[in-house]
């Protein structure tokens, strides 16, 4: 099979322009309310069984280690709610003084991200992309067509928030990149169309896992997870979404496998680093550019590369 050959790119005159951006932060009334609704669990004691029965089994050496230094008197539920009420203003402190430093060093977020994306799509300039700092339970970064959402209450546990949220925007930039084109319609039977939606989905979070340099490694050992083992469970994974005929299973795969930086996250992130290992920097620059809107390329330009 022929490859096309290697095109010299000139690199851009141009460099990435963000002063589009918008960033909005939440007031002290809304960090307020949000924070009055984490101790009110604290008053129902189903609320608080529900929300925390979990963390409390898997913090059974911990809570152990808590009353041996004194900070806990005993094992018992109203000890351990006096702890997590303690534990909860301190956070909610923590959350005044992380929107403010937030604030302080934006520019210096703005030039992490534009650094990561200039390397790939240099010459993009959105014409309005709002960031809205606010506060959930649901996700630490999402995105909703050009609205970036950064989760203030999960950001504070990050030992380093600067990386995190330099990571984190980048990454949701990198889908307001593939948003702003709108992507081709798929066509063909819902089968066809699910199939080709998913692959798609693939390249675009691989893409933005490297495209921002998050450490997905990392982020899965955090949470319990062997990367390779997750690795070779992706491969298998995408094996049967290319030969499957089943649309309930595809629908599962939507449902389950983008969850938490899943397995669809992984198999994105090692094909693109193996396109950019195989085809070289120059071509996979191109290549970045070319398949905008349609992430299936990538697909197509992978198999390729494994066929021969």
């Amino acid at each position: 099979m022929e490859f096309k050959e290697p095109t010299i790119i000139k690199k851009s005159s141009e460099k990435m322009d963000l002063s589009a951006l918008e960033f909005s932060f939440c007031p002290n009334e809304q960090i307020e309310e949000f924070m009055e609704s984490q101790f009110a669990i604290l008053q129902d004691k189903k609320a608080f069984r529900e929300k925390y029965e979990d963390a409390l089994k898997n913090s059974y050496q911990k809570i152990l280690g808590l009353i041996e230094k004194g900070e806990l008197a005993d094992s018992g539920e109203d000890s351990v709610k006096g702890y997590v009420e303690k534990i909860l203003q301190e956070k909610k402190q923590a959350l005044f003084e992380l929107r403010g430093q937030v604030q302080n060093n934006l520019d210096l977020i703005i030039g992490g991200v534009e650094g990561k994306l200039q390397e790939y799509i240099p010459s993009w300039k959105p014409e309005a992309v709002a960031i809205d700092f606010g506060l959930s339970e649901a996700t630490d970064f999402s995105v909703n067509g050009n609205k970036v959402f950064v989760n203030l209450f999960l950001l504070e546990q990050k030992s380093d928030y600067l990386k995190t949220v330099t990571e984190g925007i980048a990454h949701e930039l990198v889908h307001v990149w593939h948003n702003e084109a709108n992507g081709e319609k798929e066509q063909g039977n819902g089968l066809e169309t699910l199939k080709n939606g998913i692959l798609s989905g693939i390249i675009r979070e691989g893409l933005a896992v490297y495209i921002s340099g998050m450490d997905l490694e990392k982020f899965y050992a955090d949470s319990q997870r062997e990367y390779q083992s997750l690795k070779t469970e992706a491969f298998d994974l995408f094996e049967k979404i290319l030969t499957t005929d089943d649309l309930a299973f595809l629908e599962t795969v939507l449902e389950n496998d983008f969850k938490n930086m899943g397995k669809c996250y992984l198999l994105g992130l090692e094909i693109i680093t193996t396109l950019k290992a195989k085809l070289g920097e120059d071509r996979f620059k191109e290549l970045v550019i070319e398949s905008r809107k349609n992430p299936g390329l990538m697909i197509g330009e992978y198999l390729k590369i494994n066929r021969d």
